[in-house]
C-alpha cells in the first residue's frame, strides 16, 4: 500500500510539475527583448545623420531641396523602417502600456511634451500636422517613445516639404530632438534585456 501512495504522490506532483511549467511558460511578465526593434531605431537614426549631413553640405543647391532624388528616398526608406519598426513592438506587446515609473526613469515626460501641441519651439513642428498626440497609453514604452520618433520625423519632412530647403540650424535643432528620442527608443528596449 504505501508503494502504491507513493506512486500516486509521484504522479500527482509530476502533473502539478507540469501544469506549473506549462502555465509559467505561458505566462509573460513582460514584453520581450527584441533586437529587431533595437535595429530598426539603429538604422533608421544612421540614415538620418548621413541624410541630414548631405542637407548641412548641400544647403540651397539641388541636393537640398525636399524634391531630390535623395530626399524622396531617404523619406521613402524612412516611413518603411520606422513604420515596420512600430508595427513590430505593437504586435510584440498589443495591449502593452507604459506604467507612468518606467516612463519617468526613461524620461519619456519630456519627450511627450516635446510633441504636444504647442511643445516644440515655433519652427520645428509643422503647423498643419494632423498627427495624433501622443501619449502614455498609446502603448507600451517602447511603442510610445517610437510614436514620437515618428512624429518627429514626419514633422521634420512636412517642413522641408513646405520649405523647399532647411536651415542649418533647423537640422541641428530638430535633429538633437530626434537623436533623444531615438536613444530613448533604443533604451526602452535594452531595459528588456534578461
Amino acid at each position: 500500500m504505501a508503494a502504491a501512495q507513493w506512486t500516486l504522490c509521484r504522479l500527482a506532483g509530476l502533473a502539478l510539475s507540469t501544469a506549473l511549467l506549462a502555465a509559467c511558460a505561458s505566462l509573460q511578465l513582460s514584453e520581450p527583448y527584441d533586437a529587431r526593434i533595437e535595429d530598426g531605431v539603429n538604422t533608421y537614426h544612421k540614415s538620418f545623420i548621413v541624410f541630414t549631413k548631405g542637407l548641412q553640405f548641400a544647403g540651397h543647391g539641388e541636393d537640398g531641396r525636399y524634391d531630390a532624388p535623395a530626399s524622396r528616398a531617404f523619406y521613402a526608406t524612412a516611413a518603411a523602417e520606422l513604420g515596420n519598426t512600430i508595427l513590430r513592438a505593437k504586435a510584440n506587446n498589443p495591449d502593452g502600456t507604459c506604467p507612468s515609473a518606467e516612463a519617468a526613469a526613461l524620461g519619456l515626460g519630456g519627450l511627450i511634451d516635446a510633441v504636444a501641441p504647442g511643445g516644440l519651439p515655433q519652427g520645428l513642428a509643422d503647423d498643419d500636422a494632423t498627427a495624433e498626440v501622443v501619449t502614455l497609453a498609446d502603448g507600451s514604452c517602447t511603442v510610445v517613445t517610437l510614436l514620437v520618433l515618428k512624429y518627429l520625423h514626419d514633422s521634420f519632412e512636412s517642413i522641408h516639404r513646405k520649405q523647399t530647403f532647411v536651415s542649418p540650424n533647423f537640422v541641428l535643432a530638430q535633429g538633437q530632438n530626434i537623436d533623444s528620442a531615438a536613444e530613448t527608443a533604443i533604451t526602452a528596449e535594452q531595459s528588456k534585456r534578461p
